[in-house]
């Protein structure tokens, strides 16, 4: 598949590679803000052409050490280690779930960024346009405001801490619930 071929959002192409419905969501998404978007091995899309890429997205699940992304619908597609560093333009960024030694030393052998879904960096950064999102989704559904209401956030590590400050901030009466007895008293000390 191949959409926004007229791109609208800087002109920035996207290459999806793997991955299950989450990842088509997020490329149909995408192409509807004017990316120009191609899909490799995607479950329900038809592939397209990968030309030189500004961003390759491989799935949650990374790649193993023969650079195959790992879709959840148990069909594995090869990738050449040049096809894919040459794929993506020399400023380009290769993002993955899960990396291999191996993608790891090829991009910095070559000098292509690759980053992790899983890097603590990601994950902390990650964290707050997520909670963010969770309250922009509340307060576009509920027919109360934040201001006051009871919440409940199950867990407490990077994105429920963040949901339960901007929660409290906005004056919402939050309880976190979390298995853990260490994130339970960072909760009760934060307030």
């Amino acid at each position: 598949m191949c959409f926004g071929e007229q791109p609208k959002a800087k002109g920035l192409s996207l290459a999806f590679i793997g991955g299950d419905e989450r990842m088509a969501y997020a490329a149909l998404e995408l192409a509807q803000k004017g990316f120009i978007v191609n899909t490799l091995g995607v479950a329900g899309q038809k592939d397209s052409y990968l030309g030189l890429e500004d961003y390759i997205i491989l799935p949650i699940l990374g790649v193993d050490d023969f650079l195959t992304p790992q879709p959840f619908d148990g069909e594995r597609i090869t990738i050449d280690d040049n096809w894919l560093i040459n794929s993506v333009r020399n400023n380009g960024v290769i993002l993955t779930g899960r990396s291999s030694e191996r993608l790891q030393a090829l991009c910095q052998q070559v000098g292509r960024v690759c980053l992790s879904y899983f890097d603590d960096e990601y994950q902390e950064k990650n964290a707050v346009p997520t909670a963010e999102g969770a309250i922009y989704l509340a307060m576009e559904n509920l027919p109360i405001t934040i201001n006051g209401a009871d919440s409940l956030v199950l867990g407490y590590g990077r994105c429920g801490r963040n949901l339960a400050q901007r929660l409290q901030a906005l004056g919402a009466h939050v309880t976190v619930a979390t298995r853990s007895d260490a994130q339970r008293a960072d909760a009760v000390a934060a307030g």
